[in-house]
C-alpha cells in the first residue's frame, strides 16, 4: 500500500486496534498514549492486553488500522507475544488490499541492538496478510537490572507523551519506512534468542519468601501466563514463566525472589505520572554533558529534540501539576 493510497483511504478509516504485551506496564503505557492521539484525530482506538488466552482476543479484521506492541526482551520479543501473533487470523487473500499495520516498543535503553527485535514479529505478520507501514522505539524505565533514579523517569515519561503524538499522526498519515536490520543486529538478536527457553527454566527457580508474603494473590491474578497458583496457601509457580517480571515488580511486599536473575530485580511501579508533576525532582536529568553511563541516552533525547522541533512542537517541559492525576 502506498502512502497516498494510504491518505486518500484515511478518510474510511474509522476504528483501531493495539494489540499489546506489557509485563509490568511500560508498554501499556505508552499504548494509551497512542489510543489518546488517535481519539483526538477522530479514529476510535481499543487496547488489547495479550495474555496466553488467545482465543479471547478480537479478529483483526474488524478493524482499520493495526498496531503491535511489546517490550524488548534481551533483543527480542517475549515469546508469548510472538505465539500470540502466531494464533491470529490472516487479515488478506491474495486479491485483497493488505491491512495498515505498524509496530511500536519499549525498553529500558537506545541501544541500536534493539532494532532487530521486530524481524521475527514482521516476518510472522506479513505472512498473514498485514503490510507494516513502520516502527517506534519508545525508552521507558528499567523492570530489571537495575532501578532508574526519580529524574530519569520523569524526564523519560515527558518525552513520551510528547513523542507518542507525533508517531500516531506519523501512522495515520500513512508515513511508510522500510525497516533496515543490519546483519550483526540479526546475529544479535538470533543468539539472545535463548532468553525463550531460558525463562521457563528460570521461571521453576522463582521462590516466595514465606516471612514477607502476605498471600494477597495478586501475583496469581496477574501471570499473563497463568502460571501462578496458590495451593494451601503457598504461592507455587509453574513452567510456562515468559521473564515478564509482572510479579516480582507489583508484589506489594517484596516478597518474591526470580531464581539465578534475583541480583536484577526491581520493585514498585515508579509512578511516571506523579514523578512527572514533582516540581522537585529536577528535569532534564540526562543532557548534552551528562557523563557515564547514561551518556547513551544523549543520542535518543538529543535525536528526540530534533524530530519535535522539525513539527514545530516545543520541548518537554513537565507541567507544574497535572489536575487529572
Amino acid at each position: 500500500m502506498k502512502a497516498a493510497e494510504f491518505r486518500r483511504q484515511r478518510g474510511f478509516m474509522q476504528t483501531s486496534i493495539l494489540y499489546v504485551f506489557s509485563g509490568t506496564g511500560n508498554t501499556l503505557k505508552i499504548a494509551e498514549l497512542y489510543r489518546a492521539a488517535f481519539l483526538k484525530r477522530g479514529v476510535d482506538c481499543t487496547i488489547h492486553d495479550v495474555t496466553r488466552d488467545f482465543s479471547a482476543a478480537p479478529d483483526p479484521n474488524g478493524y482499520d488500522l493495526v498496531g503491535f506492541a511489546y517490550p524488548i526482551h534481551a533483543f527480542n520479543p517475549p515469546k508469548i507475544f510472538l505465539d500470540f501473533l502466531k494464533s491470529l487470523p490472516a487479515v488478506a487473500g491474495k486479491k485483497e488490499p493488505k491491512k495498515a499495520a505498524f509496530l511500536f516498543k519499549t525498553s529500558g535503553e537506545p541501544l541500536a541492538l534493539n532494532r532487530a527485535s521486530s524481524r521475527k514479529v514482521v516476518k510472522i505478520l506479513r505472512k498473514k496478510g498485514f503490510d507494516i507501514l513502520c516502527e517506534r522505539h519508545v525508552v521507558m524505565p528499567y523492570n530489571m537490572i537495575f532501578r532508574h533514579p526519580d529524574a530519569m523517569v520523569k524526564q523519560m515519561y515527558a518525552y513520551a507523551r510528547a513523542l507518542v503524538p507525533v508517531y500516531a499522526d506519523e501512522v495515520l498519515d500513512g508515513m511508510r519506512e522500510k525497516l533496515k536490520i543490519p546483519v550483526p543486529y540479526k546475529l544479535n538478536s538470533m543468539l539472545f534468542r535463548v532468553e525463550h527457553p531460558f525463562a521457563r527454566l528460570n521461571g521453576r527457580l522463582f521462590r516466595v519468601d514465606s516471612e514477607k508474603c502476605v498471600v494477597c494473590g495478586l501475583c496469581a491474578s496477574a501471570c499473563p501466563e497463568d502460571n501462578i497458583r496458590i495451593e494451601n496457601g503457598k504461592i507455587k509457580f509453574g513452567k510456562n514463566c515468559a521473564l515478564c517480571v509482572r510479579c516480582s515488580f507489583r508484589c506489594p511486599t517484596d516478597a518474591i525472589k526470580i531464581g539465578i536473575l534475583n541480583g536484577w530485580r526491581v520493585n514498585g511501579d515508579y509512578l511516571p505520572e506523579k514523578k512527572l508533576a514533582d516540581e522537585s525532582i529536577p528535569f532534564p536529568f540526562v543532557n548534552e554533558k551528562t557523563k557515564g553511563g547514561y551518556r547513551v541516552y544523549k543520542k535518543y533525547f538529543r535525536n528526540a529534540d530534533k524530530l519535535l522541533a522539525a513539527h514545530g512542537l516545543p520541548l518537554p517541559e513537565p507541567p507544574a501539576s497535572d489536575p487529572k492525576k
